[in-house]
């Protein structure tokens, strides 16, 4: 298989993975210089190991790309971006702008270290997710079939991410099930799909070794992408949601099945 990178991989649609390691400014992202430096680390260690062909890790930087990219790091509107979402939100609360200014920090430490030109992330992201799914990687095929709508049925994928207790691939599911009932499209599922069950398979990603607690990248991600940064972690937000609308009981239903399959 062709890895990004290899040295036997030199076609032009290929892009290299930079092997050095950016320099950091904690004022610029505003994290403290410990955390920079392991943000910056993190994303290096996984440049080296998709390098050597890893196809989790090549998963993972795509996702680093395309949270970059959704962002508008691709577009040099990041840092705009921030201000003026951080900006309405300290109209409301300094603390939660306070958070929400973190937790882009963070993502701007991994969207520099990937040391891509910023019209090539977008591209090179959805590559790398490719590869990772041609080389079998769970999660990466999860992704691979939210984003194209077609190919492997979703009780297969639904069953391997059970059976194999990931929390990542249990994750991507949540996605999964989630784009089907928004769209309401289930042409092959092969089960009846409660609108719990998108929380439900999230819920047992945390349970089963995804990292959910504050400041994690689910987390950061729940801040960036919804809005809520309340420095609580993923798992705690969600129940309490499901709690105040009265679905908790509904959800962990749906989890004991889960959990039984």
């Amino acid at each position: 298989m062709d890895v990004v990178g290899s040295p036997e991989t030199s076609r032009p649609d290929r892009t290299p993975i930079p092997a050095s390691v950016p320099s950091v400014d904690p004022a610029v992202h505003q994290v403290p210089m410990p955390e920079a430096q392991a943000q910056v680390h993190t994303v290096s260690a996984l440049k080296r190991s998709a390098q050597a062909g890893d196809a989790a890790a090549m998963r993972q930087l795509a996702g680093i790309g395309v949270r970059c990219v959704g962002m508008g790091y691709a577009r040099s509107r990041f840092d705009s971006t921030v201000d003026s979402v951080s900006a309405n939100l300290a109209r409301g609360d300094q603390v939660t702008a306070a958070q929400y200014r973190a937790a882009a920090g963070r993502l701007k430490l991994q969207c520099d270290a990937l040391r891509l030109a910023p019209d090539q992330m977008q591209a090179t992201a959805h590559q790398w997710r490719r590869q990772a799914a041609e080389a079998g990687d769970l999660s990466a095929r999860i992704i691979e079939r939210t984003a194209t709508g077609r190919g492997e049925a979703v009780t297969g994928l639904l069953d391997e991410a059970l059976a194999g207790g990931n929390g990542e691939a249990l994750k991507e599911m949540g996605v999964l099930l989630s784009s089907l009932l928004v769209k309401e499209i289930d042409p092959d599922v092969g089960m009846k799909l409660s609108a719990q069950d998108a929380y439900a398979v999230s819920l047992l990603a945390c349970e089963r070794g995804l990292e959910c607690g504050p400041e994690s990248a689910m987390a950061d991600e729940m801040c960036l992408s919804g809005l809520v940064c309340n420095g609580r972690g993923y798992d705690e937000e969600v129940r309490e949601t499901l709690r105040m609308r009265g679905e908790m009981q509904r959800t962990e239903a749906r989890m004991d099945m889960f959990r039984g399959l």
